[in-house]
This record gives C-alpha cells, sequence and structure tokens, in this order.
C-alpha cells in the first residue's frame, strides 16, 4: 500500500488554510469554506501527489491511466460533504 499523507503535512495545510481565513475576513473578502472528501483507491495516491485530482478529459489528453468510476453527473473530479458516504469508491480518503 502507498504511505498515507504525513501528518506534519495535514498541520502545515491546516495553519496555512486558517491564516489565509484570518487574511480574508480581514480584508473583507468572503471567507466561507467548504470541506470536500474524494475517495479513491490507494494505486491512484502516488500520481495525484504528482499531478492533483484530474478529470477523465485530463487523464485521457495527458495519457494517465486510472480506473473510472463512472461519470453520472458528468465528466469531473467528484467530492462530497460526508467524509463516510462515499467510501466504497476506494480505500484512501482525501480532503
Amino acid at each position: 500500500l502507498t504511505s498515507a499523507v504525513a501528518r506534519d503535512d495535514m498541520v502545515f495545510m491546516a495553519i496555512k488554510m486558517l491564516h489565509l481565513h484570518e487574511s480574508f475576513c480581514s480584508d473583507l473578502k468572503p471567507s466561507h469554506v467548504d470541506i470536500g472528501y474524494h475517495y479513491t483507491r490507494p494505486e491512484n495516491m502516488d500520481r495525484i501527489r504528482t499531478d492533483g485530482l484530474m478529470t477523465h478529459a485530463e487523464r485521457t489528453a495527458q495519457s494517465v491511466g486510472a480506473l473510472h468510476n463512472g461519470s453520472v453527473f458528468g465528466d469531473g473530479v467528484y467530492t462530497g460533504n460526508n467524509p463516510f458516504a462515499f467510501k466504497s469508491f476506494g480505500e484512501a480518503g482525501l480532503v
């Protein structure tokens, strides 16, 4: 299995997000944050770390192979706001 994202990386991301939120608030910019969860197979994680999440069209254009779970709502990167609802799409969860 591919290793998970390091705890230090998650802490760094959370701190950066909080600082940006404070900056947006002080600049009177919209500052609402939604968290999205995306599930995938562990074997996709190295490529996601390198290239990020990609639509089917983007993967095709760049010749990136990945198992396609479908596109009921059209081509895109699917996320949900419930961390448990879509675990059937893969064992690796991304925030």
